[in-house]
């Protein structure tokens, strides 16, 4: 069976810097919604990781997955919510 990946870059004001296959918008500070272009046939795997952040306790998670796209929430190392541009890469 042949898997399906849909991978990106996007900068922390809600551009897409690279990748194809997805649209995404900036929600609010530190929240971003990423719609696959063709949605999955399933739940797909996403992994996402900061880029260009000057601290490793920021972090990113993702919520509210479903095979059209998912949500994702970046903070700002002190516990709040702060933009940050992120890669991610979905496998299903």
């Amino acid at each position: 069976m042949m898997s399906k990946t849909v991978s990106g870059v996007v900068s922390s004001g809600g551009q897409q810097i690279s990748g194809t296959g997805y649209t995404v918008f900036h929600v609010k500070t530190g929240h971003y919604k990423v719609t696959f272009s063709a949605a999955f046939t399933a739940l797909p795997a996403v992994v996402t990781t900061l880029r260009n952040v000057d601290t490793a306790r920021c972090g990113a998670y993702v919520y509210e997955a479903t095979p059209s796209g998912f949500n994702l929430a970046t903070g700002d190392g002190q516990g709040s919510p702060g933009d940050a541009e992120f890669a991610f890469v979905a496998v299903g």
